[in-house]
């Protein structure tokens, strides 16, 4: 597992020195052949620069009739002077080309000052930098050539690529040293958090990453991964206690049902059976009830619920869901609204919602419950109201969860299993709705408040 971890970050250390070291090379190539241009031009501009005040030197002499035959020269092979007439024939020239032919072009003959490089010379072996200068006597027209070795330029110029190569390869692994460094510095809460995530299961869902002190994405990694354990370790909080109360819930008329069903066959003789059918029937029915309760509230927290959406028509569906209960004398449909209320859901669904809801008022209310539909400015509203004892106001958010009842409901034999509220909200939501509870002086009002509302005309 270790090396798992580590070559996971290696990877990032390789990768991102590799392209470190690969920018650095590339700029130091760049540089390298930019330093060296730049260096033999500016070497061959001063050479080409000495060459052309000598030349000027030799065009003073001619024009004051002073030149001699043979020049002499100041480094021994490393510069030589030609001076030609305008037929072409050598009428001077420095001692080590004396003799020697022409070296001028005739490209070159139509100028009055020109430069060039010659490759092959009478002087020496390398290359040579040649300036030549027309100049008018009162003889006639002649060209002056003076050329210098390019010797120092190329000996300069090969030091300096020798350096190069010596000093790059230096600089790469240094370069490529430091980022490795550096990047296992930055990687070491990565490989913290990495192998602290590794080591967390269903159980230790209560540990939590290092968070690094600094205010960087790393930090900010942490910190969300933190968040996420804090949600997983609630879920699954949640979703234990939900196995515990649906344990409890589903063991108490079990364990009920098996003794009534003991008891009566021990004694046979003295059992109505027509009576104890009917008991274990009502109590089939209610945890029949209860497992479909938890299967929607199941298939809600999965995001599997399939709904098909379709225009509801509320006045409707709560009238036929008042006609259900049509035992119960006690509700009242109060309906304010000028025109048919309806709203973008499902029906199968908000027939649930709306029934869960009569049916807990029923279940507190002394007398009456009424029940209002009206329009809102920012929807339709259902209200749904008993005249019962009412809801504390440190409960009216926490009844809303599951397997939750109020110490009365559950003194009742009609009491639920606390998972009728828990129901409405999650449809309320899926519904985009919200869902709420006041006074209603006396007992509860229950709010359930849609805002995708169709203004439909009866």
């Amino acid at each position: 597992m270790k090396l798992k971890i580590h070559m996971r970050s290696a990877s990032v250390r390789v990768r991102t020195t590799v392209g470190a070291v690969t920018v650095v090379g590339v700029a130091l190539v760049g540089v390298s052949f930019w330093l060296v241009a730049s260096q033999s031009s500016s070497l061959t501009e001063n050479i080409q620069t000495t060459s052309i005040l000598r030349a000027q030197d030799l065009v003073s002499a001619l024009q004051e009739g002073t030149l001699p035959v043979n020049l002499a020269v100041q480094v021994e092979d490393s510069s030589f002077v030609q001076v030609v007439d305008s037929s072409g024939k050598v009428v001077a020239s420095s001692t080590n080309i004396t003799g020697e032919l022409p070296i001028d072009t005739k490209t070159n003959r139509d100028k009055k000052r020109f430069a060039y490089t010659l490759d092959e010379s009478p002087a020496g072996d390398s290359s040579f930098r040649v300036v030549g200068l027309q100049t008018q006597t009162p003889i006639g027209l002649f060209t002056v050539y003076v050329g210098t070795s390019l010797e120092t330029v190329s000996d300069a110029t090969n030091s300096l690529i020798s350096a190069l190569l010596l000093v790059m390869p230096i600089l790469v692994l240094f370069v490529g040293l430091v980022t490795w460094l550096v990047i296992s510095l930055a990687m070491r809460p990565v490989d913290a958090i990495t192998k602290q995530v590794d080591e967390i299961t269903s159980k230790d869902l209560h540990r939590r990453v290092p968070e690094p002190r600094s205010s960087d994405e790393i930090s900010d990694l942490a910190k969300t991964m933190n968040k996420m354990l804090e949600r997983l370790e609630d879920s699954d909080r949640r979703q234990r206690s939900f196995i515990g109360d649906v344990s409890h819930e589903l063991r108490s008329p079990l364990t009920g049902l098996r003794a009534q069903l003991e008891v009566h066959q021990a004694h046979p003789n003295t059992a109505d059976w027509r009576e104890v059918t009917g008991e274990v029937l009502e109590e089939v029915t209610r945890m029949e009830q209860l497992i479909g309760d938890m299967l929607l509230l199941a298939t809600v927290d999965s995001g599997q619920t399939q709904i098909v959406y379709g225009t509801v028509d509320l006045d409707q569906l709560v009238t036929q869901e008042i006609n259900k209960l049509s035992k119960h004398s006690k509700i009242n449909f109060e309906h304010s609204a000028s025109s048919s209320l309806r709203v973008e859901g499902s029906a199968l669904h908000l027939a649930r919602l709306v029934r869960n809801l009569l049916e807990n008022a029923e279940r507190f209310a002394r007398e009456n419950v009424t029940v209002r539909l009206s329009h809102e400015e920012n929807g339709v509203r259902l209200e749904v109201c008993d005249d019962g004892p009412g809801i504390p106001v440190d409960a009216r958010e926490s009844i809303f969860g599951r397997f939750t009842r109020l110490d009365e409901s559950r003194s009742r034999p009609s009491g639920g299993a606390g998972l009728g509220l828990t129901i409405v909200r999650e449809i309320a939501l899926l519904h985009h709705a919200t869902v709420w509870v006041e006074d209603n002086a006396p007992g509860a009002r229950f709010i359930v408040e849609f805002s995708d509302a169709i203004d439909s005309a009866d």
